[in-house]
């Protein structure tokens, strides 16, 4: 993401802080200093504030971590004024590995919180430090930690609100997901999502809270965001290779003469050229540009400009895995072979390209968004 700052790596994921993170702290500075408070409340205010995002951070490496369980690499994760976002590069197929996954961020924050009570349980008596919170709303050094303990309670509580895509969402679209497709399930989650994050709204500029606004706005467009996208990988998958693939290509052996080749292709509209060796086995392609403008006299075999081609795929395979593979392959075509393992076309990078810009959340990085 654009504007972001590297921090660190830990647990061999790369932190970043996007630097709208500081308009925040500076927003909380201009408010203390507006309503008089002095400079060591302020400090300690800082403090909760930074203190706060490190829980969040441990909220997002939670999430990570599930994730790599499964296999679901994280690209990095991002903090942002509204919360933190992981990069994942997918999410885990099955609803219970996404159950999971959906439910370790707040765990970490019940974890966070049963610590902080256990700490001030072995220093003392805690029930008579956290109802002194509401009398004492200056975070201070005596109630930094009951402080953090309550904050962790309400991040616990607020991440379980079914606003889709906030953990709560992912976790009722997870448990939809078990008894429907996992498309209506995300459509229903993410209506939900919309509803409640319009409420958010509502209450941030009734109460004055803008954060709260903030959030549900955030929150409102990724889960429309979420929704197209979902019904936009529906719709690749059900689109197959072969409909996409291009069949004006030809094979030829790698020993032919470009000359001989070109004479061949007078006259006929050939997009790419496939190589094949004497057992007839493909070894590469070569763009049909590329032999109609060599100056050369064509007395060159075609095996001296052949480039490597992709594995070649099954016709029925979705235009999903196809994006997939593209990405992780240093490859620019890919053979499409029938049932009987004939070629019958050839997928381009080209051709993938635009319906890959029209999915940025499909991988190498689906985000998952976490207040």
């Amino acid at each position: 993401m654009g504007g972001s700052w590297k921090i660190g790596t830990f647990w061999g994921i790369p932190l970043k802080v996007h630097w709208t993170f500081s308009l925040l702290l500076i927003y909380i500075l201009v408010v203390g200093r507006m309503e008089g408070m002095s400079g060591d409340v302020l400090i300690w205010f800082v403090v909760l504030f930074l203190a706060l995002f490190v829980c969040v951070i441990l909220h997002e490496y939670g999430h990570a971590l599930a994730a790599r369980a499964y296999g679901v690499r994280t690209a990095d994760i991002i903090i942002l004024p509204v919360g933190g976002l992981a990069r994942l590069e997918r999410l885990p197929e099955k609803p219970i590995q996404e159950l999971v996954v959906a439910i370790a961020g707040p765990a970490v924050n019940l974890w966070l919180m049963a610590l902080g009570l256990g700490w001030l349980w072995l220093s003392g008596d805690p029930s008579g430090i956290l109802p002194d919170l509401g009398r004492q709303a200056h975070p201070s050094s005596d109630n930094i930690l009951p402080q953090l303990v309550m904050i962790n309670g309400a991040l616990f509580l607020f991440n379980l609100i079914p606003a889709f895509p906030m953990d709560g969402g992912r976790i009722l679209r997870a448990f939809l997901a078990m008894m429907m497709p996992k498309l209506q399930a995300t459509v229903w989650a993410t209506r939900l999502g919309m509803l409640v994050s319009l409420g958010f709204v509502v209450v941030g500029f009734v109460s004055g809270n803008l954060i709260l606004a903030l959030v549900g706005l955030v929150v409102m467009f990724l889960a429309r965001a979420e929704k197209n996208a979902a019904e936009l990988v529906e719709g690749l998958r059900h689109n197959k290779a072969i409909d996409i693939a291009d069949r004006n290509f030809v094979v030829f052996n790698d020993w032919d003469k470009l000359q001989t080749i070109r004479e061949k292709l007078s006259g006929r509209k050939v997009n790419v050229i496939l190589s094949r060796d004497v057992f007839g086995s493909l070894t590469g392609y070569v763009p049909i540009d590329h032999i109609r403008s060599e100056s050369s006299m064509g007395t060159e075999a075609l095996h001296s400009f052949t480039q490597a081609l992709c594995p070649a795929v099954t016709w029925q395979m979705d235009v999903i895995q196809l994006i997939h593979i593209f990405r992780n392959a240093n490859c620019d075509y890919m053979p499409v072979k029938n049932m009987e393992g004939a070629i019958v076309g050839v997928i381009s990078k080209a051709q993938i390209a635009p319906l890959e810009r029209l999915l940025p959340q499909v991988p190498d990085y689906e985000q998952e968004v976490r207040t």
